[in-house]
């Protein structure tokens, strides 16, 4: 998407409905970010959440394009998939662009995108993108689920022989409000085959380290044999 296109985003009025202008800067974050073909990363992960006690922990993830993931580690890694830089290439298959209006983030101008789920039954009820309109990133990842849950994703990005990969992700969780009428009446029944879980709020820090970028890594690796996902998928 040209500088131009983003200067009318910025400039131009509020956009609701099924928006195309909104749809038009979640293609261009999807462009981005699937300009690496595959890349082997090493993860560092501090899980900081209630009634859980975890070790500071390492991961190798490894991505190949467009939405392959496989993840080894020597125990189970607390990675929320859905908020993983990879898994916006899939947020266009279940939710659509509904508004799209100017905010600020952290003292950046930011373009923040309001998707709704295509499925009446889904999990997640509100998508929030906040996009860097300057290079086409996502900034944050808000989503909002149907017992009142919210899970907050702010991303943090490098530039590896070219491309924007992702350098830090710090996720928080929070649980609804223990006085249900401060909760929206569609946030307090789950849809049918949902039932509420117990929510615990805390906080996830994913650090990335030494990029293996482009190495021609082999489908054998992201065989369902192995653990592995080829589309991040939203948990249920």
């Amino acid at each position: 998407m040209s500088v131009l296109l983003a200067l009318m985003l910025l400039a131009g009025p509020l956009s609701t409905g099924d928006d195309p202008r909104g749809r038009a800067v979640l293609d261009s974050v999807i462009s981005v970010l699937g300009r690496v073909q595959d890349y082997t990363v090493r993860l560092e992960i501090v899980v900081d959440i209630e009634r859980i006690s975890v070790p500071p922990m390492e991961a190798t993830l490894y991505y190949k394009h467009p939405d392959r993931v496989h993840i080894e580690s020597d125990g189970v890694a607390m990675i929320p998939r859905e908020v993983l830089p990879v898994a916006i290439s899939a947020i266009p298959d279940r939710f659509t662009v509904e508004d799209t209006r100017r905010d600020t983030l952290k003292g950046m101008e930011v373009l923040r995108l309001g998707l709704e789920p295509h499925q009446a039954t889904a999990r997640t009820r509100r998508l929030s993108l906040a996009v860097d309109p300057g290079k086409w990133l996502p900034v944050q990842l808000a989503t909002s689920s149907v017992d009142g849950r919210t899970m907050t994703a702010d991303f943090e990005f490098t530039a590896v022989e070219g491309l924007w990969l992702p350098a830090e992700v710090l996720i928080r969780f929070d649980a609804a409000p223990e006085d249900s009428s401060e909760r929206p009446s569609w946030e307090q029944t789950p849809p049918p085959g949902r039932t509420q879980r117990m929510a615990r709020r805390g906080t996830v820090r994913i650090v990335y380290r030494e990029y293996r970028v482009n190495t021609g890594l082999p489908d054998e690796l992201f065989a369902p044999a192995n653990g592995a996902e080829e589309r991040p998928r939203e948990r249920n």
